[in-house]
């Protein structure tokens, strides 16, 4: 037997114990003894220095056993507890405990004694297994959500990882609504942390999600997405005000409507669709992907679209014109009416914004970067790209690495 059991001895007054442990080891069942009590009062404090998993205990009566066996239990106790003496009707009293870790050993009778304290043993090695076996699950819990949710916002419903997360006893809701919520700088980190913990505690357990570096899903059973916007808005709203960049996504699901992870996709592109018209803003399913704050005309939803579609070809406000057939002069007018801004303008936040993504993912160099988000030159996307985030691409990169160490 590999396990090895800390084992606490009491009230051994003529060393029988001891001999009794010493002979146990001989047989290879683990006992290893941590700490002898010279009187049964002294075990109390003994449970707390030692926490043994095992207690052998000398006694001379029933009614002694008994006492020390619910005192035990009110300290919190669960392991194996073995009554060592002469008294026969400590069998009777094992009988009628409650809890099943309890025997009697004869004092007279090591052979037998022996075999008890092996049969026990063994007891105690499985449940020792099967205790390390459920706090590895709820150990790994963490990651199995995360490696679930990671799934989902790559587009795969695992059923292998959903089944796990059933196990641990998490199951999504039938119906209800996700919430995608992205930091645009990934550097501002606190943006996503400080949104994902207040949304938490104002669903006050109705949720389950997880939290990556900059963005982060919440699942949820409440079927109002008006109303989680609402919950959600004054957060979103308090950290534009500091000068925040966040963009949340709420996608209703049910199984007459969306799966799961069809929401998740429909969260995540609302977000990727509103991230480069403003700092911040909460945009739901039933809303116009690209309108903000209803100050957007349709027009303008639709340039900014076609923003979305093509920013890594060549395009302009008089290509995006010709597309929606309407003269550039027009179209440029109804964004700054709109907007407040350029169609040029919010084309190269949108290619920076691209941009940022693919630099902090540490997989591309600089100009492979440039050519991707619609720059054939360069230096001169390093000059657009400074200009924007007040850094060159290649000490974004760094800035990027080191905040995820």
């Amino acid at each position: 037997m590999n396990e090895k059991f800390k084992t606490l001895i009491v009230n051994d007054c003529e060393r029988k114990i001891s001999k009794l442990c010493v002979e146990a080891e001989k047989h290879g069942l683990g006992l290893h003894v941590v700490g002898a009590c010279e009187s049964m009062n002294q075990a109390e404090g003994a449970l707390h220095i030692y926490d043994p998993e095992m207690i052998i205990v000398g006694v001379d009566s029933a009614g002694s056993g008994l006492e020390f066996a619910q005192k035990l239990a009110r300290d919190g106790f669960d392991g194996m507890l073995f009554f060592y003496g002469t008294c026969v009707e400590l069998e009777i009293v094992c009988s009628a405990l409650p809890r099943s870790g309890c025997a009697f050993v004869h004092s007279e009778d090591d052979d037998r004694a022996i075999e008890k304290i092996k049969h026990f043993a063994g007891f105690l090695a499985h449940n020792k297994r099967m205790r390390r076996a459920v706090d590895s699950i709820f150990l790994g819990a963490p990651q199995i959500t995360k490696a679930y949710f990671s799934r989902l916002l790559a587009g795969d419903d695992s059923e292998y990882l959903r089944l796990q997360i059933g196990v641990l006893g998490i199951n999504p809701p039938s119906a209800g609504c996700v919430i995608y919520g992205k930091t645009i700088n990934p550097l501002n980190t606190e943006h996503a942390e400080k949104c994902f913990a207040k949304l938490s505690e104002a669903l006050d357990g109705d949720s389950f999600g997880d939290f990556w570096r900059d963005c982060f899903i919440t699942v949820t059973s409440e079927k109002d997405e008006h109303a989680l916007k609402n919950l959600i808005k004054p957060t979103v709203d308090e950290i534009a005000a500091a000068g925040g960049e966040f963009i949340i996504g709420i996608s209703e699901f049910s199984p007459e409507k969306h799966s799961l992870k069809e929401a998740v996709k429909a969260a995540k592109k609302l977000v990727g669709d509103n991230v480069f018209m403003s700092s911040c803003g909460v945009y739901t399913d039933s809303e116009n992907a690209v309108v903000h704050s209803g100050k957007c005309r349709r027009l303008v939803g639709d340039a900014l679209k076609l923003i979305g579609e093509h920013y890594s070809e060549k395009i302009s406000a008089e290509w995006a014109a010709r597309q929606l057939f309407v003269s550039s002069s027009h179209l440029m007018h109804e964004f700054k009416k709109s907007l407040g801004s350029t169609f040029n303008d919010c084309l190269k936040k949108y290619r920076i914004m691209r941009a940022k993504e693919l630099l902090s993912s540490g997989n591309y160099r600089v100009n492979e970067v440039a050519r991707a988000v619609g720059f054939s030159d360069a230096r001169y996307f390093g000059m657009v790209f400074k200009g924007e985030t007040g850094i060159s691409p290649g000490e974004f990169i760094k800035q990027s690495q080191e905040s995820s160490v």
